[in-house]
């Protein structure tokens, strides 16, 4: 019975073995997901992770790509911070990418299979690649689309749909942040921090607008009867322009 039980155990771990090939690359650590994390590569049967000498953009932009994300990089991590010290082999140091590469294999580095590096965890390497590939890499309920971009729920923004509202302070022009993260904008404003102005959508602020082009009527009648008459003509014109785009603009809502 013991040796039956040895033998599926050995079953499984070749199946998990087979399953990733030399030099594919994941993410992992404290706080790692899909699409950051620290890297690690695969190399005879184990993970190890990556020194952090000349470690940059184009460097993670490759590991990026190798994970399907095809934007590459947003972003990298040195001596391990954010994600944490991994254990065990430093498989890769001086990894030396130009940009274009498709596996991290395709980049100079040195190869540490015995063991010897100058390295130790405190520089593992980290990457933040862009865009997503499952619908998991969209926070607030975004869903990742054909091209491989977060399409954000109303009210949510941002490369990964992180950006909404969690104080009133994060809404503009007096908007409120509900209990959903979304901003309740005042009218007249919209957009996900109630940053865009539409000023025909307030009645009040039409007749504002309607009030004073009349204001600059009067005014350029009484400069029209001091002043030279052709140069008053010329901003009678400029005036009377404005207003016909403004009632126009009216008329359409």
């Amino acid at each position: 019975m013991m040796e039956g039980y040895a033998i599926l155990s050995l079953l499984l771990c070749l199946s998990v073995a087979s399953a990733y090939s030399n030099y594919d690359v994941r993410l992992a650590g404290t706080g790692s997901s899909e699409r950051m994390g620290r890297v690690e590569v695969f190399l005879g049967g184990e993970w190890g992770t990556v020194c952090d000498d000349d470690w940059g953009y184009d460097d993670a932009d490759v590991v990026c790509r190798q994970l399907g994300y095809h934007e590459g990089a947003s972003g990298f991590t040195t001596n391990a911070r954010e994600f944490g010290q991994g254990s065990g082999n430093i498989f890769l140091d001086d990894v030396s990418c130009k940009g274009y590469e498709d596996r991290i294999t395709d980049c100079e580095a040195l190869l540490n299979t015995v063991g010897e590096t100058n390295c130790g965890h405190d520089e593992d390497a980290g990457v933040k690649c862009q865009g997503c590939t499952v619908d998991s890499d969209c926070e607030q309920d975004g869903i990742c689309n054909v091209d491989m971009y977060c399409a954000c729920q109303p009210g949510y923004f941002g490369e990964n749909c992180e950006d909404g509202c969690t104080v009133d302070s994060d809404c503009e022009q007096d908007g409120i942040c509900n209990e959903h993260k979304l901003c309740d904008c005042q009218p007249g404003y919209y957009g996900p921090n109630c940053r865009d102005v539409n000023i025909f959508t307030d009645s009040k602020r039409q007749s504002e607008d309607v009030e004073f082009y009349l204001k600059k009527e009067e005014q350029m009648a009484a400069e029209e009867e001091s002043n030279d008459k052709k140069e008053a003509d010329l901003k009678k014109k400029d005036f009377l322009q404005a207003l016909y785009d403004l009632l126009a603009e009216l008329n359409d809502k």
